[in-house]
């Protein structure tokens, strides 16, 4: 947790972000401490106890998870060795890491289009959708409505009051939200803390998986991937399970991961792997 408010996780290769919560906005009232609470939610509040950020997590499902930070740059909500049930997504490590969902995942976005507002599009299947919603809120929704990521509440230098009309991504990746006149509004990934070994001068798109993961797509490898969770979803789903999302491919043991875990006081601390660590305050 950095003095400004906001939780971040490093890649140790170049020190650089690999994820954070964008919860700095509070100039009076920084936020100061997070908790992962019995009920499986990952919350930050600032000094007042008001919810400023949370993973979306609370629930039988997710009832007494743990948090651990994984070797492929993403923190994960896990429940008695079980996969993700929920990963923070980010810019990830300094080398590629391929997926091979996303190569027939939908692209949704190339550079020169937008998603404007009142627009949907929908993963290949169906089974998830991005809205730009007539409110300027940019959500990913399962097949039965229920919102997995908000762009806007991920946004950098966005307040509350600004009105967002859509959606557009660069040729090098930049992805950003911009309002009805055309000017910038708020960005959701940059360029500069993608990857650092690749070239990102051109052939970069939004795509949207089945699973609901936004992904910045090149070459086979995602430079940015939203945060998602495990959901059931009738469609296509047909034992009412939820659904195992995100880093699907990578399922974290305990050679790759370490737990953050709780100390008396109640705070979370600081636990390294060998690519990322990540800093709660005591």
């Amino acid at each position: 947790m950095r003095p400004e408010g906001d939780l971040v996780l490093f890649r140790q290769c170049k020190y650089d972000f690999a994820w954070f919560t964008f919860t700095d906005n509070d100039e009076k009232d920084h936020p100061t401490a997070v908790t992962m609470q019995e009920d499986g939610n990952l919350a930050i509040y600032n000094s007042k106890k008001v919810l400023v950020w949370e993973s979306g997590t609370a629930g039988r499902e997710f009832a007494g998870a743990d948090l651990r930070v994984n070797n492929d740059g993403t923190i994960c909500i896990a429940r008695n060795g079980s996969r993700c049930l929920w990963t923070s997504g980010g810019y990830g490590v300094c080398d590629p890491v391929y997926s091979k969902k996303f190569d027939d995942a939908k692209v949704i976005l190339w550079p020169g289009e937008s998603l404007q507002r009142n627009d949907t599009v929908y993963s290949r299947q169906k089974t998830c959708r991005l809205s730009a919603q007539s409110d300027g809120h940019l959500v990913t929704r399962t097949c039965d409505g229920e919102k997995i990521y908000s762009l806007k509440n991920e946004s950098s230098l966005l307040s509350e009051r600004t009105i967002v009309h859509g959606l557009k991504i660069s040729v090098i990746g930049d992805l950003f939200l911009y309002q009805e006149d055309g000017t910038q509004a708020g960005w959701i990934t940059r360029s500069s803390l993608m990857k650092t070994m690749w070239d990102a001068s051109d052939g970069a798109n939004l795509r949207l998986s089945d699973d609901c993961i936004l992904c910045v797509y090149k070459n086979g490898a995602c430079l940015w991937t939203s945060s998602g969770r495990a959901y059931a979803c009738p469609a296509n789903n047909s034992d009412g399970e939820a659904r195992l999302i995100a880093n699907d491919d990578n399922i974290p043991n305990p050679a790759q991961i370490r737990q953050l875990t709780r100390e008396k006081s109640s705070d979370l601390l600081m636990r390294e792997t060998g690519k990322f660590h990540m800093t709660f305050q005591r």
